[in-house]
């Protein structure tokens, strides 16, 4: 990973964010035989299994797992240049437009499908209850496919997987070692080697099998990989010529010691090893992104009264 110019940090894997894991015997319940295609049929499948008392969405509340649900849906609804102008350009036109209506709807729809018991859970327990049968769907990362495979689950048989609904987008980000500036041969020396050793074919193949990732690398023999790691590699190679290749908010570095440190505006150009056209600098967290986006949104709808009483509130 690049800024400015300089490497700064070590890319580990692509996580893909764009997902829905699914219980297929909750599914098949309702006569439904594979994960929704379009939001429509999501929306349609989860009133029949909420009809039948089972819970159609696990999410847990908090605002990141949200953020990367609000992030899915502005996607699916409004496509990739959309999800361009809006979450990343913060185009006033794209967040005061009808598109933008439409996914805060969708939203409004989704969280009428979760429990009211949501509030607070960790990712991995929303996870387990799609796992135990408790829940029939969670919008949720690729490391969501670690807990099924350490919990000895198979995919395509005891769990499903498959991209929420777009046009051929890709979200994802990245976990990552990052290098500080600092003195010394030895330490450059150690920074070096395990930068190496990071990007090597063998800890990039070890390492992303038991995450539920993809390597980050180019190259890395797939051979050993499930049908949900083959299927993300082929889409985020389609998204790439599509141009739908998206990056989200980087979750685990804390940009204010990289400021302090390294960096002087606390903007990341992603420029992985395994993607030529990410080409996107962001400049804010998600989460600011989506505190903005509704600030936008509500006061360029505030004077619809019956559209403001259905602002969704998570």
């Amino acid at each position: 990973m690049q800024y400015d110019g300089h490497y700064v940090a070590v890319p580990v894997n692509i996580h893909r964010t764009d997902m829905i894991w699914a219980n297929p015997e909750l599914l098949a319940s309702v006569g439904a035989t594979e994960v929704p295609k379009s939001w429509d049929e999501f929306n349609t499948v989860a009133e029949k299994l909420q009809s039948k008392g089972v819970i159609p969405l696990a999410i847990g509340g908090q605002p990141w797992q949200e953020t990367i649900l609000f992030e899915n849906v502005v996607l699916g609804i409004g496509g990739t240049d959309f999800y361009q102008k809006a979450l990343i350009d913060l185009d006033e036109d794209a967040l005061k437009s009808d598109t933008m209506k439409k996914v805060f709807d969708q939203m409004r729809t989704l969280r009428g499908f979760v429990d009211a018991d949501f509030s607070g859970r960790d990712w991995n327990l929303a996870t387990a209850m799609v796992m135990n049968g408790k829940a029939a769907m969670q919008i949720m990362g690729d490391w969501a496919k670690g807990e099924f495979l350490a919990a000895g689950k198979e995919p395509g048989k005891d769990f499903l997987c498959e991209a929420t609904p777009s046009n051929d987008g890709y979200l994802f980000n990245t976990d990552s070692f990052a290098m500080f500036d600092v003195s010394g041969d030895d330490k450059i020396a150690g920074q070096k080697l395990l930068a190496e050793l990071i990007v090597g074919e063998k800890f990039q193949e070890t390492f992303n099998l038991l995450k539920g990732s993809i390597p980050a690398r180019l190259g890395v023999p797939m051979d050993d990989f499930d049908e949900c790691a083959l299927q993300s590699e082929k889409d985020m190679q389609a998204s790439q010529v599509s141009d739908g290749f998206l990056s989200i908010q980087l979750r685990h570095i804390s940009i204010q010691t990289w400021h302090q440190k390294v960096l002087s505006p606390s903007c990341l150009k992603i420029s992985t090893l395994h993607a030529t056209k990410t080409g996107r600098t962001r400049c804010m967290s998600a989460s600011m992104r989506v505190q903005r986006v509704i600030s936008i949104f509500q006061q360029h709808r505030i004077s619809d009264l019956s559209y403001k009483k259905n602002l969704i509130t998570w």
